[in-house]
């Protein structure tokens, strides 16, 4: 919790320390820094004081600096900062901690070094302070997925939140019934018989009213010891809510569902059916698979090679052929949403339309839908463009999705005389005389090795550094944004969450995945970006785009212009069905394999953008995929890449 809140890297927590301190104990004004902290020096950067008991006198946490009181509270934490941006000690965060008037106090103290998180914490000249705000998206990462799914596994979700809750509210309920009964039965006793004189009289009203005081005090004692159970908003039930995924999450995976649909070529009755890539699953209720239309219809986007609303007119139809047995009810949120997304489409104005209409008026005359009076004449077959199985695909877009699905297709007429034809491509072993890598040489694949050159690189990062670029990157993964004139924005192109690596902490944590990059491709280090490791979610891939920075989307640059010359994009994981990363005009399909990277250039050596090497990454279907992309600047490579003023390679 404490590394998702504060979005730092949970390597650099120290060993948790527990205290505890009796009557009297105190700590004087201190600062968890030593007085010669530098920028040089590695000293914590921030503590987190969790206090595990109440204390009921005495104990607070205090800043003399900034005059704040903290009193300690069970299961709460006071966080601070010892460190400025610039690494020397922030000594207005002086603390001390008061003394134990009566009872007792525990506390457990996390220290974090501040070597660990250069990348969300970045050393600065300046003192800022640094706190990163928390991102709820959960779809858009696969790995974010499997945390949240684990996590509901480790809570047995009905018995923890619910039936402590519902008993708790049931014998509540009982208690107070009982009061009620009692208080009938001195209501009745008084108005029958007002003889206060008679003894059997006075007896009875106070046996009564003596019940009431002892269901009282039951009561108390009971609310006092089911504080928590009482409480449905309770403290445990908000921080369980708090990780769930949101309506945005529902929304995303719907679309992801379609995107599959459209990409893939699945059967709409596979989906209801729970079967994905030839995997079953539980089928989809009649609710959810109105929630799954429901989603997607107001959620329009355009999907190329399918369509969302046809997507929902293909559910709708597979509805009415498998439920037989429906209620009024159903029924009509059935026909409303066909009709809305009939209207959405243009198709008011058919035959189609109108019988929809009437057979919705005799269920719910009530209904919010669009109303065809205004139509003039019907068409008996219906041509609005949401009618259609597909979109007239570009032959881009065609290639694009049939490289997906793995099916066979032709490179573009423009690139054929420099493609290397098949008996040409060969595998060899490159050392280039490269210190680090003379031992043991780098295997290159060949794709292609001319305008452009596609190669892939095996076996360029190990077992333990895919593990650790994971395991660092997994706390930190943001949606990923593409480049537009308002700046980094997110995209429904691109559904993955990324995390950027500097070049300082990939060199000092990762130097052999470096070395073996920069001794196969001879490319000078100072023109390496920064690593970008990158996470699919469901259904996420990355359509057809070049790896150059804006504004090379539109135009070409000169060989002024800094831009990304090479593109390596190294596989993390292997991924069951999908993730493949396909070059339409070149009709190549490379599938993901852990260890290896693909490398192309993206600039011929004049400096103008080679548009041929067009890329995308097809959807996951199954399985996860983490990739880390290495990028490498044009500018500072004037040796290794000698410029030219022809557009060769």
């Amino acid at each position: 919790r404490i590394s998702a809140l504060t979005q730092l890297n949970s390597y650099g927590l120290e060993h948790l320390h527990v205290a505890n301190y009796g009557v009297g104990g105190q700590y004087d004004v201190d600062v968890d820094v030593f007085a010669e902290a530098s920028p040089d020096k590695d000293f914590d950067l921030f503590s987190v004081v969790t206090y595990l008991n109440d204390v009921e006198d005495g104990g607070a946490t205090v800043f003399p600096e900034l005059g704040i009181k903290v009193k300690p509270r069970t299961g709460t934490a006071v966080m601070f900062y010892s460190l400025f941006r610039n690494g020397t000690g922030n000594f207005l965060s002086r603390h001390a901690s008061c003394p134990v008037v009566y009872g007792n106090k525990w506390i457990a103290v996390q220290w974090a070094r501040r070597s660990y998180h250069y990348t969300r914490y970045p050393c600065t000249l300046d003192r800022l302070d640094f706190f990163m705000p928390l991102s709820s998206e959960i779809f858009s990462s696969m790995a974010k997925v499997k945390d949240v799914l684990e996590l509901v596994q480790d809570y047995d979700v009905k018995v923890e939140f619910f039936d402590n809750y519902i008993r708790a509210q049931e014998q509540y309920l009982e208690y107070l019934s009982q009061i009620l009964e009692v208080a009938e039965n001195a209501d009745q006793l008084l108005s029958k018989d007002l003889s206060p004189e008679h003894p059997a009289v006075v007896f009875r009203y106070f046996h009564d009213t003596n019940v009431i005081h002892r269901l009282k005090n039951k009561v108390d004692v009971f609310l006092d010891e089911e504080r928590n159970n009482m409480q449905f908003d309770s403290e445990d039930l908000r921080d369980f809510v708090a990780e769930l995924p949101t309506e945005e999450d529902l929304n995303g995976t719907a679309l992801g569902i379609t995107r599959l649909k459209a990409t893939y070529k699945l059967n709409v009755s596979d989906i209801a059916n729970g079967v994905i890539a030839n995997r079953p699953s539980r089928p989809l209720t009649l609710p959810e698979i109105l929630d799954m239309i429901q989603y997607t219809y107001i959620n329009f986007v355009e999907v190329k090679g399918g369509n969302i609303l046809k997507f929902g007119l293909d559910m709708i139809y597979y509805l009415d052929r498998r439920w037989t047995q429906l209620t009024e009810k159903e029924m009509a949120d059935i026909l409303t949403l066909q009709l809305k997304i009939l209207s959405f489409g243009g198709c008011i104005c058919t035959h189609e339309y109108k019988h929809l209409l009437s057979s919705l008026m005799l269920l719910d005359p009530n209904a919010d839908v669009p109303s065809n009076a205004h139509c003039i004449s019907f068409t008996r077959s219906p041509d609005c463009q949401y009618h259609r199985e597909e979109f007239a695909l570009d032959r881009i877009h065609e290639t694009f999705y049939k490289l997906c699905r793995n099916e066979p297709v032709n490179p573009i007429a423009a690139v054929v005389p420099y493609l290397s034809q098949q008996r040409h491509l060969v595998c060899k072993y490159v050392h280039n005389n490269h210190p680090y890598i003379i031992l043991q040489p780098v295997k290159i694949e060949y794709l292609n090795e001319n305008r452009p050159t596609v190669a892939i690189l095996h076996d360029v990062v190990s077992r333990r550094e895919r593990r650790v670029l994971r395991l660092h990157a997994l706390d930190f993964l943001k949606r990923a944004t593409v480049t537009t004139k308002k700046g980094q924005v997110p995209s429904p192109s691109k559904i993955s969450q990324t995390m950027i690596v500097k070049n300082a902490v990939v060199n000092k944590y990762f130097p052999s995945f470096r070395q073996r990059l920069l001794g196969v491709t001879k490319l000078a280090s100072r023109s390496f970006e920064s690593l970008q490791v990158g996470n699919y979610g469901l259904g996420g891939g990355y359509t057809i785009h070049l790896d150059l920075l804006f504004p090379a989307v539109k135009h070409n640059f000169t060989d002024t212009t800094n831009n990304r010359l090479t593109t390596m994009v190294t596989y993390l994981t292997d991924v069951e069905n999908g993730g493949a990363t396909v070059f339409p005009d070149l009709g190549l399909r490379v599938r993901p394999q852990k260890g290896s990277a693909l490398m192309f250039f993206n600039l011929f050596r004049n400096g103008t953008s080679n548009n041929f090497t067009k890329h995308a990454s097809c959807p996951v279907l199954y399985g996860e995929k983490w990739i880390a992309n290495q990028w490498v600047l044009r500018n500072g490579q004037e040796f290794a890449y000698k410029c030219d003023l022809s557009n060769e390679w």
